[in-house]
């Protein structure tokens, strides 16, 4: 498991770069995608005995599993979505993040690299703690230029639509068949 961990060791120093930041972390404590830290603790307490003392826990705050509507609300008020999975297929969450305008930081990987552009409709990510960090702060910071994500990855998510696929597909066929 790379992406909670990571934000979350990232966080106090975000937090001290940007006293205004407030963190939105969902999920459970189960684990999904990854190994559990091994000691018969949760990835949460884990990370909390790492850096708890060093967080300002009153600009924190834990939903746990929401439901879908309530998540793509959180995801459309957000002004930052820190995307820090290691996919190595398209997620629906991504997708549904894109295409609800919010920016996002996400770990730089084949997956994430195919719909984010970096500083176009969001940023790619690699590096350390402290990097992520300085990265999420100067995102926050540059409202504007995050805002314009947005708009544009909606649009860079126009190559999913069903229409879009048909067409490029129909060409993609007459291409071949000319050349045979």
């Amino acid at each position: 498991m790379r992406g909670f961990p990571e934000f979350i060791r990232a966080l106090p120093r975000l937090q001290a770069l940007n006293p205004k930041v407030v963190a939105v972390i969902v999920g459970g404590d189960a684990v999904s995608y990854s190994d559990a830290p091994g000691d018969g603790k949760t990835w949460k307490q884990t990370l909390l005995e790492e850096v708890g003392e060093r967080l300002d826990h009153k600009r924190i705050h834990w939903f746990g599993h929401l439901q879908h509507e309530e998540l793509i609300k959180l995801y459309r008020r957000s002004d930052l979505h820190a995307y820090l999975s290691s996919a190595f297929v398209l997620s629906w969450s991504l997708t549904e993040i894109l295409a609800c305008g919010t920016p996002v930081i996400a770990r730089k990987n084949p997956m994430a690299a195919e719909f984010i552009e970096s500083g176009v409709n969001g940023f790619l990510y690699e590096g350390s703690n402290e990097d992520l960090a300085k990265k999420m702060a100067l995102i926050l910071r540059n409202k504007e230029a995050s805002q314009n994500w947005g708009s544009m990855s909606r649009k860079k998510l126009n190559i999913l639509r069903q229409d879009h696929s048909i067409t490029r597909l129909e060409r993609l066929m007459q291409e071949l068949a000319i050349r045979y």
